[in-house]
């Protein structure tokens, strides 16, 4: 039968961009493990019968060796280190490795000051997230050896199309990506976010980006995968406004995809995707 290899399923995407903070909801935590899919290694209850209550999808910090995680809205989650030794040594990753992940753990101070933006926690958990800077290429010819492509992707669009590439702050854009694979093939795969100097024209108002995909020597299709993937787009929009001569409203994904089956070939249309670029507060 056909093989599945699935990183994590996807929740609501609020849920994940803006950590949860709550205390005695068991349901809840049963459904983000079940639907993140992730193996904790820690029970959901705790000795004093406290429920995990940080969880979300965060940026790492490494300043001098102080690890930290700060999520979209800008606050700031300091893990003890005993939780991230404990966590490394049984998991051997390195979550310094990572500049974007998921984590999961439970505050271990009272929440008498809200106005504070620094949480301390106990790491349970932490899923890396595929992180990498979008490719600016002047032409698309360049863009063959910029961000070369060799194969499609199944979908950007999971869950019924629930879940889609989005905006996670005014820097990073985060997307699903699906795609097939041979079992032990999945170094040889690479995925570039990449825009083209030559098609942004002065007043434009899209910023285009290609999805490409990057098979490698890897030519089996045998089984599906599927992750978020993380890009910093702050150079392209620089790039961007130089041209256009101001910011993009909407950032168009474009990808080569196959749907649900094991075609390899790359099809001559796209697939598009739109997320408004816009500045909020929760953007900042």
């Amino acid at each position: 039968g056909e093989c599945y290899i699935t990183q994590f399923f996807y929740l609501n995407l609020q849920t994940l961009i803006f950590i949860g903070k709550m205390k005695q909801l068991k349901f809840l935590m049963v459904a983000l493990t079940l639907l993140m899919g992730i193996a904790f290694t820690s029970c959901l209850n705790s000795d004093d019968g406290e429920y995990d209550d940080i969880y979300g999808m965060v940026l790492v910090n490494n300043y001098m060796g102080l690890l930290s995680f700060e999520d979209a809205a800008g606050n700031t989650y300091q893990p003890t280190s005993a939780s991230v030794t404990q966590f490394e040594a049984n998991s051997s990753l390195k979550i310094s490795d990572s500049r974007m992940g998921i984590i999961l753990g439970k505050s271990i101070e009272p929440e008498t000051n809200e106005k504070s933006k620094t949480t301390n926690f106990t790491l349970k958990n932490f899923q890396p997230i595929s992180f990498a800077n979008a490719v600016v290429s002047m032409t698309a010819e360049s863009l063959v050896v910029d961000a070369p492509e060799t194969a499609p992707v199944i979908t950007l669009k999971l869950e019924n199309g629930s879940v889609q590439p989005f905006l996670y702050n005014k820097d990073i854009l985060v997307t699903p990506i699906a795609w097939r694979l041979q079992n032990d093939k999945f170094k040889m795969h690479k995925f570039a976010l990449a825009c083209v100097l030559d098609e942004i024209e002065a007043g434009a108002t899209d910023l285009v980006f290609y999805l490409r995909h990057d098979k490698g020597a890897d030519d089996k299709t045998d089984v599906y995968y599927s992750n978020w993937y993380g890009y910093d787009i702050k150079n392209a929009l620089e790039r961007f406004k130089e041209k256009a001569g101001n910011l993009p409203t909407k950032l168009v994904i474009k990808s080569h995809e196959s749907g649900n089956n094991s075609n390899t070939e790359i099809p001559e249309n796209y697939t598009e995707y739109t997320v408004e670029y816009k500045i909020a507060s929760t953007n900042q």
